[in-house]
């Protein structure tokens, strides 16, 4: 049968739309946004489901200048989670769908006839960047797309417009015909997509062909998340600062040479801080093994294999970056 090898969406909120027909607009005869991917899927078979969802957004006072900055984080999981669902509902092998989101990597406005910005969205950090892509990796995201990677120019002046700011790259064309020459330049912002770019490389060992089981919150309260469970699994405690982390179990099987097969475990420990360093203790139950596990410096990593990039940290402790990881592993057999 016939199917599109890929779907990209825009994500609509079907909690409390602003009216009826706003929701029907987007979602046709579908009631909730879950639904409408349920129709997709049964239509279309996608191979890779992606969809557009920016939480960080500037606030804007009635003249239109920067107050603040409001992070949608209640949507953001929100559609995480739906995504995840999806992947994981039973499929035909040949299909084993997965997903993609959209990362923000540059910043722009709206504005109206007058000038008077409608709303802002600001250039991104290495910490909002790592926020966004290590919670889609927690969450099952195979990949993601940055948004936008070049910086847009444009000669609308009058009438409502897009504004673009700063993006990772840009380029500068100086002369005509023959003789232009084209000069691109890398931004901040390009530094920050590098940093966290190669700490995904770093970490790929926890993500490739894994497959997440469960998420939760341990700390601030995420709708649509429960609470970290006393005794999950391999801890007897787990205790976290500031703001707290998302928890996601995601498990991994591989075959050994006796013919046993090994499930590894992946606690994958995300900080909800995007600004901040935060620190996280941990008690493990005997008979386990686990352990928090490091990545190696890219120079340490063995150049023949790509599965020793970590190595155990035999510590209880571990610091994230803003917006990083910390990763709890064990193995059983069976």
């Amino acid at each position: 049968a016939k199917r599109l090898s890929w779907f990209d969406l825009a994500a609509v909120s079907d909690k409390k739309p602003s009216s009826s027909q706003a929701l029907t607009d987007w979602l046709g005869s579908c009631t909730t946004y879950r639904e409408y991917l349920d129709v997709l899927d049964r239509l279309f078979r996608p191979k890779v489901w992606c969809y557009n969802f920016f939480p960080f957004m500037n606030t804007i006072d009635y003249n239109g200048n920067v107050t603040g900055l409001n992070v949608r984080l209640e949507e953001f999981y929100r559609y995480l989670i739906l995504f995840r669902d999806k992947i994981n509902s039973p499929y035909d092998p040949v299909i084993n769908p997965y997903f993609w989101n959209y990362t923000m990597a540059s910043e722009q406005k709206y504005v109206d006839s007058s000038g008077k910005t409608i709303w802002h969205r600001p250039a991104p950090t290495v910490g909002i960047i790592r926020f966004l892509v290590f919670n889609s990796l927690a969450f099952g995201a195979k990949g993601t797309v940055y948004y936008m990677y070049g910086t847009q120019y444009t000669n609308v002046t009058s009438g409502a417009h897009s504004v673009f700011g700063e993006a990772p790259l840009s380029c500068e064309i100086t002369g005509t015909g023959m003789d232009a020459t084209v000069t691109f330049r890398k931004s901040g912002i390009w530094n920050a997509i590098k940093t966290v770019n190669s700490e995904v490389v770093a970490w790929k060992r926890v993500f490739i062909n894994t497959k997440v089981l469960e998420c939760f919150t341990k700390g601030r309260p995420v709708e649509g998340l429960e609470p970290l469970p006393d005794n999950y699994e391999c801890l007897t405690s787990l205790q976290t600062g500031g703001p707290g982390v998302i928890v996601s179990h995601l498990m991994k099987i591989s075959d050994t040479s006796d013919s046993v097969s090994e499930v590894n475990h992946y606690l994958v420990l995300v900080n909800l801080d995007y600004e901040k360093k935060q620190a996280v203790r941990a008690s493990f139950k005997n008979g386990y093994g686990a352990s928090f596990i490091q990545t190696l410096s890219p120079t340490s990593i063995p150049q023949t294999t790509s599965t020793h990039s970590v190595v155990i940290n035999p510590a209880g402790t571990a610091t994230l970056d803003p917006g990083g990881i910390a990763v709890i592993s064990w193995i059983a057999r069976q």
